[in-house]
């Protein structure tokens, strides 16, 4: 039977704070606030996290747990290994693969350390392949790939992800329609739900505490120890983008290491609501300072 109202929202989920918000951005998109209209949609939610040769699994046991709290049903998929060691090449790869060491910064306007050659096509064409089954199971018109690209993934000032850009989007969304027998045989269309690909990172924490995320449940770090380090590169953007939201993380007790500036700013932020004016306007200063994509108590005001 044809349901042009049922959906399918895949999420690519990495346990991260990118993806995890914007699996549920997705469900209120696409599901909840339809309903709110009076729009009569069925949807069936996925979280999908692909297993391609990391050197740890924290962040496939993060998805788990959002899955399970959000309710999306998680997959677990396992592609192989995208690292070179596993092609017998001495030279290549990316740093979360265990072909280099996981960098202690990552230099601007440049590609890092840590980017997986093609991984985003990789993940996605696969991920495509999956919501053409799932669309096939639900008999389902519209299917949602979501995926929680950022701005900051290739801004000034930033390291570089090529395939995080949106015009990768965009050639994606056009691909995977133009290669979909459902889409070719007008039962179904596809969308590519990148919804913070022009949004900083702390954009994105900011409506996800509004719409209720639970980042204590997410896993940010490049290693894979019991704790996040909190000096990884990823640590560091994480802790940033924070402090430009203005929101202390939920998982700063949890930390191995914090540095300094982040300190200095939870102390101001802690001594402001007490009253204290002075430590005001100087945690209003960091977080004005954070949302230049800059660290704070170290670059003036």
């Amino acid at each position: 039977m044809y349901r042009p109202q049922t959906r399918v929202i895949l999420a690519l989920v990495s346990g991260g704070i990118d993806s995890t918000t914007a699996a549920l951005h997705a469900k209120k998109q696409y599901c909840e606030l339809p309903r709110k209209d009076g729009v009569d949609v069925t949807c069936h939610l996925y979280a999908v996290s692909f297993i391609y040769g990391q050197t740890h699994r924290r962040e496939v046991e993060a998805a788990k747990r959002f899955a399970e709290k959000y309710g999306f049903k998680h997959l677990v998929v396992s592609i192989g290994s995208l690292s070179a060691k596993n092609l017998g090449l001495a030279y290549g790869g990316s740093a979360l693969t265990g072909d280099k060491p996981i960098p202690e910064a990552a230099t601007p306007g440049r590609v890092p350390e840590t980017y997986v050659p093609q991984r985003n096509m990789i993940l996605l064409a696969h991920a495509a392949a999956i919501l053409e089954i799932l669309l096939d199971v639900h008999d389902a018109y519209l299917g949602v790939l979501v995926v929680g690209f950022h701005a900051e993934d290739n801004a000034p000032g930033e390291p570089v992800y090529p395939d995080t850009r949106k015009e990768f989007v965009n050639a994606i969304e056009l691909a995977v329609n133009i290669g979909s027998g459902r889409v070719y045989e007008g039962r179904s269309r596809i969308i590519v739900h990148a919804p913070w690909v022009e949004l900083p990172k702390w954009k994105i924490i900011v409506w996800g505490i509004k719409n209720g995320m639970d980042y204590s449940i997410t896993w940010t770090c490049y290693r894979g120890g019991e704790k996040p380090c909190g000096r990884c590169p990823s640590c560091l953007h994480r802790l940033r983008s924070f402090v430009a939201a203005g929101i202390p993380d939920p998982l700063t007790q949890h930390y191995e290491h914090l540095p300094e500036w982040y300190r200095l700013w939870l102390n101001d932020k802690r001594a402001c609501e007490k009253g204290d004016v002075e430590a005001c306007k100087r945690a209003e200063s960091a977080t004005a300072i954070a949302r230049r994509g800059e660290i704070p108590y170290l670059t003036p005001s």
